[in-house]
């Protein structure tokens, strides 16, 4: 899995299935943590606001916090 982290106003993470270094595959997950300009993945004590997760077949594995 490949995490691609959006940190401008907003902070979220998003994770897609690994197709090789150029390319990525389908969204397999996502994650918010709210306002704020830092990297959630390398701070290491923040929690998600709200995520959901799929599998490769996109079935729904799991999901919570508010959307």
């Amino acid at each position: 899995m490949i995490a691609r982290v959006h940190s401008f106003l907003d902070e979220s993470v998003s994770y897609y299935e690994d197709k090789g270094p150029l390319f990525y595959g389908k969204e397999l997950g996502y994650e918010y943590y709210g306002s704020g300009g830092n990297d959630p993945i390398s701070d290491g004590n923040s929690s998600p606001i709200s995520w959901y997760f799929y599998d490769l077949d996109g079935n729904l594995l799991d999901h919570g916090g508010s959307f």
